[in-house]
């Protein structure tokens, strides 16, 4: 099963809590994701006008990258996009991954996946378990 929820017309928020209640999906090349967009691009096309990654998994049983590590079903990532076009897209300072233990990946029951953000962070969690806080410092331009 799957779904898309597009709520630019009817929600939008700045700063707050949300958290999304799911099973990731098992099957090759399947990427499930939530993603929050800008109602408006007020900096510019994307990148430049954020984009705020809840989280991005892989429904492959057995899918490793050259470390070995599983980036299948047994990894999520959490991260930002900003930059001022997508060749100088910012994310991979920000960029936070988790993984579960061998054998139970995010594929095998539900998990709650929350954002807070707040005017001086945004911190990414599951199951009430810090992922990652990026803080705001002086903005994202000079991260990127």
């Amino acid at each position: 099963k799957s779904a898309r929820v597009r709520t630019v017309n009817s929600f939008n928020f700045k700063y707050g809590r949300m958290e999304v209640r799911a099973r990731m999906p098992t099957g090759d090349w399947l990427w499930p994701a939530v993603w929050l967009l800008p109602k408006r691009q007020v900096y510019g096309t994307w990148p430049a006008s954020g984009e705020i990654d809840l989280l991005e998994s892989r429904g492959n049983m057995d899918y490793r990258g050259s470390n070995g590590v599983h980036i299948g079903t047994e990894q999520f990532g959490s991260t930002l996009h900003f930059g001022p076009n997508p060749s100088l897209n910012g994310w991979e300072s920000t960029v936070a991954y988790k993984n579960t233990a061998a054998g139970q990946g995010w594929n095998t029951g539900f998990h709650n996946y929350q954002l807070t953000w707040t005017p001086d962070y945004i911190r990414f969690s599951v199951d009430n378990q810090v992922v990652t806080q990026i803080d705001a410092g002086t903005g994202f331009w000079n991260r990127g």
